[in-house]
């Protein structure tokens, strides 16, 4: 029965199949190019965009985000360091300001920046509902918070080439990317507990922002 499959999927060709499939579609805005990458638990489309038609605000926030994964670190944690040790200077606490810096350095050393990886893929899709040739960062931030809850199915993220993609480049195998994702939450968790106790407050507090919010984004 498979080889019967198979030979009426190779009769009928891949390009009658992928025109099969895509003739239902509803499209994107300006994404009429777009090719369909997977469909989320809501039943939402996600699109990837062939070669060479990304926009220029998608491969600058994809820029942005390789940055923050060669840095190892997420605006978020960077831009609230610098607010916590320029408010410690202004008042002559030099010594909270040091301490900040070096909890900053610890995570740096002890995680890879998995969130990272999960912009790019974000950035890197166009969701049904959001215009193909600019950036929302209102939808990016909910397509981020997907990609989170799918972090441990292997399956899923194997079937992305964007993922495999990502992967291949910094040789992970998909199984570290659990665990490095899993430990990257860890270490998050720790440098706020440390600076909770520098401080006196959560870290968490002072912005409910996703990891990808940025002004730069």
């Amino acid at each position: 029965m498979k080889k019967l499959l198979f030979k009426a999927l190779n009769w009928i060709g891949e390009d009658s199949v992928r025109e099969f499939i895509n003739k239902d579609l509803t499209y994107p805005p300006n994404g009429k190019d777009l090719e369909l990458a997977f469909i989320d638990d809501l039943g939402r489309k996600y699109f990837r965009y062939p070669k060479g038609l990304m926009p220029v605000c998608r491969m600058g926030a994809i820029q942005t985000y390789t940055g923050y994964l060669a840095v190892g670190l997420t605006p978020n944690l960077i831009n609230n360091a610098f607010d916590d040790v320029e408010g410690y200077l202004a008042h002559g606490q030099t010594m909270k300001a040091g301490a900040v810096l070096e909890s900053l350095k610890e995570f740096q050393r002890n995680a890879v920046n998995i969130s990272a990886f999960l912009n790019i893929m974000a950035a890197s899709y166009v969701r049904e509902d959001e215009d193909a040739n600019t950036q929302e960062q209102r939808i990016h931030a909910e397509k981020l918070e997907f990609l989170e809850s799918k972090i441990e199915d292997t399956a899923f993220f194997f079937k992305q080439k964007e993922w495999r993609t990502l992967l291949e480049r910094f040789r992970i195998s998909t199984k570290d990317a659990e665990k490095l994702y899993r430990n990257y939450q860890a270490q998050k968790k720790a440098h706020s507990d440390r600076l909770e106790a520098i401080t006196g407050t959560k870290f968490t507090k002072k912005s409910k922002q996703k990891d990808s919010s940025s002004k730069s984004s």
